[in-house]
């Protein structure tokens, strides 16, 4: 008479277990994928109908001196700081639409955002690529593949993450913005 097992990997509910564990993983990483494809589809419609006097209004001087010592903090050859700077030039009305979509969404959504920009800013750096690369490759991971070649969809990529190296999420932070941030360890 054969006896009946139910360890080790012959236990059938303890597999079903874990597939159906991977597979919800597998779902939510599919749903949250779709929110973030949401947001920034909202972020291209926005930039559809931006008001331009506006969006000349939100860089002030003083707002253009903080992102050109952030940009000479961040890039130390003279091609890459003039490279980026075209950037925000070329892109100023898009970041400023970038930027009232963000503020539209609810903080715990600006949070998710927030991690996963600076979650794949780290990842990279961490490749020690160059920092224009790592700008140029960030822009990349808000492509849709369907739409890699198309202009429109590459200059709203590029200004999301021109919006993030403004607002402190991804890059080397300024002496005050650096005075600004809440250091969860400093008591410890």
């Amino acid at each position: 008479m054969k006896k009946n097992s139910v360890t080790g990997r012959n236990n059938i509910v303890a597999n079903r277990d874990v597939n159906n564990i991977f597979q919800m993983q597998a779902i939510n990483q599919e749903v949250e994928l779709g929110v973030i494809n949401e947001i920034f589809d909202f972020v291209i419609k926005e930039a559809k109908c931006l008001d331009l006097d506006e969006s000349k209004k939100a860089f002030t001087s003083d707002r253009l001196i903080h992102i050109v010592k952030k940009i000479s903090i961040n890039f130390c050859e003279k091609d890459e700081i003039v490279e980026v700077k075209q950037y925000f030039t070329n892109l100023y009305s898009k970041i400023h639409s970038v930027e009232k979509s963000f503020q539209a969404l609810n903080e715990d959504d600006q949070q998710s955002i927030h991690f996963y920009v600076s979650s794949k800013y780290f990842d990279l750096k961490r490749s020690e690529m160059k920092p224009i690369e790592i700008l140029k490759n960030l822009a990349d991971i808000f492509m849709p593949p369907s739409s890699i070649k198309n202009p429109t969809y590459v200059s709203i990529a590029q200004s999301i993450v021109l919006f993030f190296f403004d607002d402190c999420t991804i890059f080397e932070k300024t002496v005050d913005e650096s005075n600004e941030q809440l250091d969860l360890f400093a008591d410890l």
